[in-house]
């Protein structure tokens, strides 16, 4: 984090948890892709796309994605490709932008994580912006900035359309306010919850 604002050190290999919100959710991608796959699987070099296993990747769209039943992962908006079938609830969400899952107009990334069926845990980084040419970095210019703008995130689960948002978990946490069925949320912490006694889509489907 002390440096990553300029990339001094480290050219094409610039990672950074929140100055390269898509390029680590990609490598976040391949570790799971690399623990998932058997040992010696083939795979025909691909052209413009590749799916192997629960990973799918796009050279066009610049998009990557792992979807498995308990974890989706996705480096930029999902739009209309799809190539794997994603799960109705997943445990984690790792994302930036758009997916089945959620509405957020931000750049940076966020991660939704389950702490029970009634409750999530999402963790909101700033917005990333490129400023400058990563693969020149100096001290004499920045090559990226953090901004830490509001943006609106919905989750879109039928089952959690009522449900409520608080920064912080402590017993005096900020109740955000409800915007066109989501939040304005700064980068932060925050706890999802619905009541328990809401009917989950299985239950109304019976």
């Amino acid at each position: 984090m002390a440096t990553a604002r300029w990339n001094t050190d480290w050219s094409p290999h610039w990672l950074n948890w929140l100055y390269t919100p898509s390029k680590t959710v990609s490598f976040m991608i391949g570790r799971e892709t690399f623990h998932r796959l058997p040992r010696g699987v083939r795979f025909v070099t691909p052209a413009s796309e590749l799916k192997i296993g629960p990973m799918a990747t796009s050279f066009e769209r610049n998009l990557s994605m792992l979807v498995a039943p308990e974890l989706v992962m996705h480096s930029r908006s999902v739009g209309d490709w799809k190539p794997l079938p994603f799960p109705r609830e997943p445990r984690v969400i790792v994302g930036v932008g758009d997916s089945p899952y959620v509405t957020y107009g931000g750049t940076g990334l966020y991660v939704l994580e389950r702490e029970g069926p009634s409750a999530w845990r999402l963790t909101v980084n700033p917005d990333a912006r490129l400023v400058g040419n990563s693969l020149q970095g100096s001290l004499s210019a920045p090559v990226a900035e953090l901004e830490p703008n509001p943006q609106w995130f919905r989750l879109k689960l039928p089952a959690w359309n009522h449900a409520r948002c608080r920064r912080g978990r402590t017993r005096g946490a900020h109740l955000v306010p409800r915007v066109n069925g989501g939040w304005v949320l700064a980068p932060g912490v925050y706890h999802i919850r619905r009541d328990r006694r809401a009917p989950t889509a299985s239950r109304r489907r019976g």
